[in-house]
């Protein structure tokens, strides 16, 4: 009769064990999958113009946005096997949703279970969920919908053949405003002793400020905001970041003289500070389109 205790001991001590080991073993796997998640977040660069994100790994579901060639997106994840031509994307910076005027207020969501869309109106496919209390970036309003940044969580596809990685080698330039890093670019030739253009010799720079500042930067052309006073009529473009937001007002003083509205580039030149500008001027050497 004692052997019967001693067995059902031995059998719940077995048992504690195996529970024990399977904890073990999912909290293995599951740092294991985040391993695995954090080895998918990479940058890749548009390969060509107008390419689409969608909300599914679908080409006929809906087309959210449209980037420009050289546009930079972080790569969450690869579709699983059974349809491995899509990538999950993070929203670019500049991506908004649309959320009902009457649910926010303040920049605070109002009630549970909010549906955030593609557009403005309840047509547009639901792109993320907002609870009580969220606090939203609002961007813009059409009506009765408000404009908001993508909230955290908002995933986007696109088709691998659309973009190709980035390389991780970059080089860091110093100025005496900010650090910027971009990729590397070959070493300048000729004479590029720093000379701000004769047509901005009016202009006044600004003092305790490095002026001709060897730098080397990356964007979009674009056209310059001149409702801006007093945008000088020699920076006939400006340089934009991913986000679309201008970084610098650029003068062409390149050989082949390449720069024109929507390619994206890589500049390597000057950057001078005007007294009464708001943006820097950067004189392009040397420009390379991406």
């Amino acid at each position: 009769m004692r052997i019967l205790p001693f067995i059902s001991g031995r059998i719940r001590t077995l048992f504690f064990i195996m529970r024990h080991l399977t904890l073990i073993c999912l909290a293995l796997a599951l740092a294991a999958m985040r391993v695995q998640a954090a080895e998918y977040n990479y940058r890749a660069s548009v390969k060509h113009g107008h390419v689409s994100l969608h909300p599914l790994p679908d080409k006929t579901s809906e087309v959210v946005a449209t980037l420009p060639f050289g546009a930079v997106l972080t790569i969450l994840a690869e579709h699983p096997d059974d349809n491995p031509q899509w990538l999950q994307v993070a929203p670019p910076d500049e991506f908004t949703l649309w959320v009902y005027a009457d649910l926010i207020r303040n920049s605070v969501v109002l009630a549970n279970n909010v549906q955030a869309r593609c557009g403005a109106g309840i047509k547009h496919k639901p792109l993320a969920t907002l609870q009580r209390g969220d606090k939203v970036e609002i961007r813009g309003r059409l009506g009765d919908w408000i404009r908001i940044k993508a909230p955290p969580g908002t995933i986007l596809w696109v088709a691998r053949c659309e973009v190709e990685p980035i390389s991780p080698q970059t080089v860091t330039t110093a100025t005496t405003d900010q650090t910027v890093e971009e990729p590397t670019l070959p070493p300048l030739s000729g004479d590029h002793t720093p000379r701000l253009p004769p047509g901005l010799a009016r202009f006044t720079l600004t003092a305790a400020r490095g002026q001709g500042v060897l730098t080397l930067r990356q964007g979009r052309v674009d056209w310059p905001s001149f409702w801006e006073s007093g945008t000088p009529v020699e920076c006939p473009y400006t340089l934009v970041d991913a986000s679309g937001t201008a970084t610098a007002l650029l003068v062409d003083n390149s050989k082949d003289k390449t720069l024109q509205p929507g390619i994206s580039v890589m500049i390597t030149g000057t950057l001078w500070h005007l007294d009464t500008i708001r943006l820097p001027v950067l004189v392009a050497n040397e420009v390379k389109i991406r």
